[in-house]
């Protein structure tokens, strides 16, 4: 089973506005944040198990790793 996810518009907006701002402090940092999101929501759309930890601890440290 896909889960099919979809951004609201203020959400997209907000998305394309953090990726800028990463790319201007870093090079590269913002592409490198949009790919690691859209792994994620491939992921979460790949499996939507309501309660599962494990893949939420996934996401969230691999999010961290980034340097948010």
């Amino acid at each position: 089973m896909t889960l099919r996810i979809s951004f609201h518009q203020s959400a997209e907006l907000e998305l394309k506005e953090a990726a800028q701002y990463y790319e201007s402090e870093v090079p590269g940092l913002g592409k490198a944040f949009v790919d690691e999101v859209e792994r994620a929501l491939e992921q979460l759309s790949l499996h939507p198990i309501p309660g599962d930890g494990l893949l939420w601890r996934e996401l969230t440290s691999r999010m961290e790793c980034i340097n948010l």
